[in-house]
């Protein structure tokens, strides 16, 4: 073991061996987006790009991108006596640009309906309690159609998760009414919002039954609030699809207790497929000099300035904090409350000079494509760790956070994990994402801080099993590269089957057979050419009560691929369906799926990058595979419907895929996730 400097703690213990789970990227979100306001001056594309964000929610965008009337409903349906269901009525062209512009940037879309903050003190004009609650609600069905279904030369997005309005419980800003008409009632602010979400609820889900549907963003875990809410959701017939709030603090136990509680009350109701999700986030001293009447010029500086300031090294290992404590629990998203570009809420300061929360989200960004799997967190006081791997497994490392502990040195044993060098770079006071000395013996390393601020160090291992990986691949090729196919879609015998055989490029198809549409096409799924494989996507992909049913969609699964294609044989890979964990499928612990897995010769695919979640365009798309070959490693794109059905990119996508493809054909080794697995098996046998 190393000797180390003095330090009060005891050593931290991270373990290599534990089992593996996907890092969440939808818990690394934020409001930052492209700008159209300021594009001619300062184009947004790359920073953005850069943090490798999942979702953009787009409240407070109207004041972002100041002079724009976009995203606020009173900006889309301006004249709100007019008919909601005549298209002419809505102005929808300077929303559509900015969504465009998130788009094009591999953003997802957290749509919030309704209107942004409006701090005009006693009167309001876009804030107030919509008059009539029926009509808003059809001109929010409006605004879906228009994004989702080409309403109003509109568009297919496919945009998930909609939101029902802003922090109702803030009736000063956000649901209005003058006190003459009942404003000043709380009690009765909040009942008249519970009427108006129920109403809007039930609207948008009896048309569009495949979105998500939920809010209302509350300022904070409001519990008395939300049971107002989802009584009245129950009593109503109705269910949202997921709950929302805030939190403004500096206490990362207080923000990830929210959580777990969160869950409790939703079950509690009956409601035990309703997502939880953290949509406003950011680390918070207080209010005085950030805004309100106590921000003198002194309260100002102390807001902003030293290592405690607002978006300085104890905000980024709050940040770096929350983003790996999340990933483990019930959370289904986190939003960073990144809105404006500058200031207080940005990712520069006055000068345009990145702060440390830029290089947060870069770092955890980065850590999101090169080492997607972790090994459970590890949280001790004011220490948070995580074992990280690539995604084949050949590369190791560790996120080290300290937030606040006052230390200069920190051990961490580490356990299941066969290094001979360690390297590390870090985000701290002094620096941003800088290269640091690393103490490092076969099972410890120690960090030694540049001072005694909070810091995040990525710590990158040099192991045997890394040594023998990070040689060229089969055949001398420089990369690996699998494409993955979920659902067993019609346009995929259709449109993929003969291309794959054209550019002789093998894809594995994760097919649920128990489908009428499957069924229709079992003569072809049994007569494919050899670069097609079946996969597990369960028989029905339907709900799943308990673990004899997931035996059963497992088995029959299985069953109809072995009758379907005999000469398959060995393991089937398996794609969890509908969602990134069986742990949000069913309750079920790892050594029970590990079991599952086992009895039925299954083993789970690696994570996989592809549209809409990434790749949303050709650009992106090429930008991945150049990404793929430059690290050596293995790419992963994974498609639904090709040229029609669900999820489609466009057969023009998916071709100008194969063809950038084709034209490194030399350097890729193109495999299938089985093959991949037995490979690398095999490799670690021999020691080569």
């Amino acid at each position: 073991m190393l000797a180390a400097q003095a330090f009060a703690s005891e050593a931290i213990e991270v373990d290599f061996s534990a089992p593996a789970q996907t890092l969440r990227r939808e818990i690394h979100s934020s409001g930052w987006a492209p700008r159209s306001s300021m594009r001619a001056i300062q184009n947004d594309d790359a920073v953005i790009k850069s943090m490798n964000l999942a979702f953009a929610r787009t409240h407070d965008w109207a004041l972002v991108n100041a002079g724009q009337r976009v995203v606020d409903w009173q900006y889309v349906f301006p004249l709100a006596h007019l008919d909601a269901r005549d298209p002419k009525n809505y102005v929808f062209g300077p929303t559509d640009h900015l969504l465009s512009l998130a788009r094009g940037v591999g953003l997802d879309i957290f749509y919030r309906l309704g209107t942004s903050i409006e701090h005009t003190g006693d009167v309001h004009f876009n804030a107030l309690v919509p008059d009539d609650f029926e009509k808003t609600a059809e001109v929010f069905a409006g605004i879906v159609r228009h994004c989702n279904r080409g309403w109003a030369d509109g568009h297919e997005w496919g945009i998930r998760y909609w939101e029902i309005w802003n922090e109702p419980d803030g009736t000063g800003n956000m649901w209005c009414l003058p006190k003459e008409r009942g404003g000043g009632d709380a009690d009765a602010m909040r009942d008249r919002f519970v009427e108006f979400f129920v109403t809007v609820l039930k609207r948008l889900k009896s048309e569009f039954p495949d979105i998500k549907v939920g809010g209302p963003a509350l300022c904070w875990l409001n519990y008395d609030y939300f049971r107002k809410l989802l009584g009245a959701c129950r009593d109503a017939g109705v269910a949202p699809d997921f709950i929302s709030w805030h939190y403004y603090g500096q206490n990362p136990e207080e923000l990830e207790g929210t959580v777990r509680p969160a869950r409790e009350m939703c079950d509690s109701f009956g409601f035990t497929d309703c997502e939880l999700v953290v949509n406003e986030y950011h680390y918070l001293v207080s209010w005085d000099g950030i805004h309100g009447e106590n921000s003198t010029p002194e309260a100002v500086e102390k807001a902003l300035t030293g290592p405690g300031g607002h978006n300085n090294i104890d905000a980024a290992a709050f940040y770096l904090t929350m983003l790996s404590r999340f990933q483990d629990t019930p959370l289904s998203q986190a939003y960073w409350y990144g809105c404006a570009h500058t200031g207080h809420w940005g990712y520069m300061d006055g000068f345009k000079r990145f702060n440390k929360t830029y290089y947060a989200a870069k770092m955890f960004g980065d850590i999101l494509l090169g080492y997607p799997q972790y090994h459970g967190v590890v949280r001790k006081g004011p220490f948070t760790a995580m074992a990280l791997e690539s995604a084949d497994g050949a590369r190791k490392a560790l996120l080290f956070v300290d937030y606040r502990s006052g230390e200069k040195a920190v051990p961490i044993d580490i356990r299941g994990l066969d290094a001979t060098s360690a390297k590390a770079t870090a985000l701290d006071h002094l620096g941003n994402l800088v290269g640091r000395p690393v103490k490092f013996a076969p099972g410890q390393v120690v960090i030694e801080k540049a001072d005694s601020n909070s810091c995040a160090w990525l710590v990158e291992f040099e192991c045997a099993k890394a040594r023998a990986s990070s040689g060229r691949w089969p055949d001398g090729k420089k990369a690996a590269f699998m494409l993955s196919f979920d659902d067993g879609c019609h346009t995929q015998v259709k449109n993929v089957f003969p291309l794959l055989e054209k550019y002789k490029i093998p894809g594995t198809f994760y097919v649920c057979p128990g489908w009428d549409s499957f069924k229709a096409d079992e003569e072809s799924w049994a007569n494919a050419s050899e670069y097609v494989t079946l996969g597990n996507h369960t028989y029905t992909h339907g709900k799943i009560p308990d673990k004899a049913a997931l035996e059963k969609e497992f088995a029959d699964c299985n069953a109809a691929i072995r009758r379907l294609r005999p000469n398959q044989k060995g393991p089937i890979s398996f794609a969890i369906p509908g969602a990134e964990s069986m742990h949000k499928v069913l309750e079920i612990t790892d050594e029970e799926l590990a079991e599952a897995y086992r009895r039925n010769n299954l083993v789970e695919r690696f994570p996989w990058h592809g549209y809409p979640v990434q790749c949303k365009t050709v650009k992106e798309m090429e930008e991945y595979v150049d990404v793929v070959l430059a690290s050596g490693g293995v790419g992963h794109m994974d498609f639904h419907g090709v040229g029609g059905d669900w999820l489609d990119p466009g057969l023009e996508y998916f071709t100008a895929l194969l063809e950038k493809l084709d034209s490194r054909r030399e350097d890729i080794w193109f495999t299938t996730h089985i093959e991949l697995v037995q490979w690398l098996e095999d490799k670690n046998k021999k020691g080569k």
